[in-house]
């Protein structure tokens, strides 16, 4: 039962991590969405864990299932393609969820901070062909900002 707290607090420090950036770039998914959809997977994996450690895969491939209906409702509205990045953050939060109902803590720390660090990643509304051309630049893209 411990395991099960110290993991779900795990989830919220995450969910509010991700969802601060989220909130502030101005999107429309925050904190809560980001939690509930992580505390959904995290609560059904662990449930499908039996009393020998014995994982029910099945239940972790729903999962992926729902939250893929759900990223496709963020996806496809208004005659258009929008919030794909919405919609995969979606996905890719459950997964954390998932690992964290495996047990799997720093794998879901680690996934969380690779999440965090391609959120902050900002584009550039234009590049120039010498940004290109630096090794710094092919190399390490993330330290420019």
């Amino acid at each position: 039962m411990m395991t099960f707290l110290v993991n779900a607090l795990i989830l919220l420090i995450i969910a509010g991590v991700i969802g601060e950036e989220r909130a502030h770039s101005g999107k429309a998914i925050g904190f809560r969405s980001i939690a509930l959809v992580m505390l959904g997977a995290y609560t059904f994996t662990h449930l499908s864990m039996g009393e020998n450690g014995v994982i029910d895969y099945h239940v972790i491939a729903q999962i992926v299932t729902g939250i893929s209906f759900v990223g496709a409702g963020l996806i496809f509205k208004d005659n258009g393609v929008h919030n794909l990045t919405t919609a995969i953050l979606v996905w890719t939060m459950a997964s954390v969820g998932v690992l964290l109902g495996l047990n799997k803590v720093l794998e879901a720390i680690v996934v969380s901070v690779l999440i965090f660090l391609v959120l902050s990643y900002k584009k550039r509304n234009t590049w120039k062909k010498k940004d290109f051309i630096t090794e710094r630049n092919l190399l390490f893209p993330i330290l420019r900002y």
